[in-house]
């Protein structure tokens, strides 16, 4: 639906480092591998699997220069159709409602 009407979405801190879901995705074998091949690390291809359809804006937290520029670069990154569709298949989406979780 935002898509339809021009609106962007937003990603707060989309890499959810400090859970243990945010590591999950950081050491998953596919992510790593994804990584490897295109010389950046997971958190950049994270960041450019997230804003892949120039209608999602992410907005990662960090305190470090180096990985601002780090995260800048990941908007650099195209990832291959085979690419998106297996992070796609490793992590789909719900396919319900998700309460978000508020801290």
């Amino acid at each position: 639906m935002a898509k339809k009407q021009s609106i962007p979405l937003i990603a707060y801190t989309p890499a959810a480092r400090g859970d243990e879901f945010g590591r999950e995705l950081f050491n998953h074998p596919l992510i790593q591998k994804i990584a490897q091949d295109h010389n950046a690390s997971p958190i950049q291809i994270l960041l450019a699997w997230a804003i892949r359809d120039n209608n999602t804006i992410a907005i990662p937290q960090t305190t470090k220069l180096s990985h601002m520029k780090d995260n800048l670069a990941a908007a650099d990154i195209v990832l291959t159709k085979d690419e998106l569709e297996a992070i796609d298949k490793q992590f789909p989406k719900p396919d319900h409602k998700v309460p978000l979780t508020m801290r």
